[in-house]
């Protein structure tokens, strides 16, 4: 089978095409990122390029929360199990972490309306 130019042209254009889709879809976000948490007591926004600690008070007692190295987590909490401090760091856009029996609740979230959730190939 030979090639022909149109066939050469076209395979081209669909690789283009691909490596364009790729980049936009790989490429870092150019939206601001913060920490979003919430508790009885009432709600904070925190930068997450910005490394600090801080406790927020629950019906149970204190939950410390860190931002260190664009990842946000919970250090220690009075809740009885430490699910949350089990459930890691949280660093993308629509992730979180719940310490429900203290009732805070951490999430990471974005300026950008146009954040793309998944990609399948």
């Amino acid at each position: 089978m030979k090639l022909k130019l149109g066939d050469v042209v076209l395979f081209l254009l669909v690789l283009a095409a691909v490596i364009a889709v790729s980049f936009y879809a790989y490429a870092a976000p150019n939206s601001e990122t913060f920490v979003h948490v919430k508790s009885a007591e009432g709600e904070w926004f925190y930068p997450l390029d910005t490394d600090r600690t801080f406790t927020v008070e629950g019906p149970l007692g204190k939950t410390e929360i860190a931002i260190k190295d664009g990842k946000a987590f919970v250090v220690d909490s009075d809740c009885p199990e430490k699910l949350c401090v089990r459930q890691g760091k949280v660093s993308q856009a629509g992730q979180w972490i719940a310490c429900l029996p203290n009732h805070v609740m951490i999430s990471i979230e974005s300026r950008s309306q146009n954040d793309i959730d998944a990609v399948s190939f």
